[in-house]
């Protein structure tokens, strides 16, 4: 039998073998907690889920790469822990101890020459080092990494699109830098693309503002989406992404059409998501990141921690309270809806609203004291969005608390 007759039965078969213990735990956090429960707002939003490709990219072609995705792992467990008050695990160390296998195996690679600086493995690994320091708030050292990486992403010959930037190193890396643009509300914040090359790569060949096949979906808005397109409020890309949610809320998650392509990241698929100003359409892009994760995800306790949904809701809620008022009564509903949004993103099993979402909570009722009866809202505000029963529970019982 010719290797080429070969079938592997394990799907990561190119993950380096043996490892320790907690190399495979991390792919159980990946795979088990983090892919099934980002993956909604993927769907929603028509984005390329990087969570479920990494491991076969040209990117993941080393175990120090390999390890930078475990010391994430373990950086979001270890978030989720803080978030869900479980103290009886501490999983810092193990980010921690990643993290340093993942520089001492990039090292060795490069001075043995079994990576070349610039190889696909060696940049993903170099951006994701500096991705986890500032993701653990180490401001100098993901500097460093950053100022390695666009020293080598400089010196790619040529000029460069998207499709062929991330076939050349996979999508994670801008995919992975689009949230560090949405969190600073501008982009390219890690400063790591060269400067004649990145307009083209922060735009796609899949144009939403076209017709594109399987996109598009027949159903009915909530009324109050309704209303803000008649009156012209929202753009055409942000009537076609309702639709999408809400034949998804009328027909299941799994039953919304898969487009013929996809968009390379969520800032591609929507701009206003990295844009300075705080305005109503930036925030209702955010809010339906933040639905989509609580409505479809296994549990709304197990999106606790998962970067994308911690990063959207941070970004939320310091965009709301500066989106301009308005003396249009749908605006001033759909902001309560967007608030109401942001206070059960932080809800955990069951009808637990943290301490964050409490404050929050206050938050709203300080910003609309012509809104402090919750009935009002629940009846007259909620029913115009997307909203069910089962949604209304943690802020009912903190309402009058």
């Amino acid at each position: 039998m010719s290797f080429s007759d070969v079938h592997y039965l394990d799907p990561l078969y190119n993950v380096p073998h043996p490892r320790v213990g907690s190399f495979y735990r991390a792919l159980d956090i990946w795979f088990q907690w983090i892919l099934p429960n980002a993956a909604p707002a993927f769907v929603l939003f028509n984005v390329c889920n990087v969570f479920e490709s990494y491991f076969s990219s040209p990117g993941c072609q080393s175990e120090a790469a390999q390890h930078c995705i475990a010391a994430l792992a373990y950086g979001c467990l270890e978030l989720h822990r803080k978030e869900t008050n479980s103290w009886e695990f501490d999983y810092s160390q193990e980010q921690l101890k990643h993290n340093a296998l993942a520089i001492s195996l990039l090292k060795k690679d490069i001075v043995t020459e079994r990576t070349a600086a610039d190889s696909p493995s060696a940049i993903n690994t170099i951006f994701l080092l500096s991705f986890l320091a500032q993701f653990r708030g180490n401001h100098q050292e993901s500097a460093l990494h950053r100022k390695a990486l666009k020293r080598l992403l400089d010196s790619t010959a040529g000029p460069i699109d998207r499709a062929e930037f991330d076939g050349r190193y996979g999508g994670l890396l801008l995919q992975f830098s689009c949230w560090m643009d949405v969190l600073e509300g501008r982009p390219n914040v890690l400063e790591i693309l060269p400067e004649h090359q990145s307009p083209k790569l922060l735009i796609s060949a899949f144009n939403c503002s076209a017709a594109s096949k399987y996109y598009d979906v027949a159903a009915t808005l909530p009324v109050g989406f309704q209303v803000l397109i008649i009156k012209g409020m929202l753009s055409n890309e942000s009537r076609r992404l309702l639709a999408r949610f809400s034949y998804a809320c009328q027909h299941g998650l799994g039953a919304v059409p898969k487009a013929e392509s996809q968009f390379p990241d969520y800032a591609v698929a929507s701009p206003w998501l990295t844009a300075a100003e705080p305005s109503l359409e930036k925030c209702l892009q955010l809010a339906l990141l933040c639905y989509a994760h609580m409505r479809w995800s296994i549990a709304p306790n197990y999106v606790a921690g998962i970067l994308c949904h911690t990063i959207s809701r941070t970004k939320l809620a310091q965009a709301l309270p500066w989106v301009p008022a308005s003396d249009n009564p749908i605006v001033t509903e759909c902001l309560v809806w967007m608030w109401m949004v942001l206070v059960d993103s932080y809800r955990l099993e069951g009808s637990v609203l943290p301490r964050e979402g409490l404050s929050c909570l206050g938050e709203f009722r300080f910003h609309f004291p012509d809104w402090q009866n919750w009935t009002d809202i629940e009846i007259s505000v909620l029913p115009k969005f997307f909203w069910r029963e089962g949604d209304s529970i943690a802020i009912r019982k903190a309402w009058g608390s």
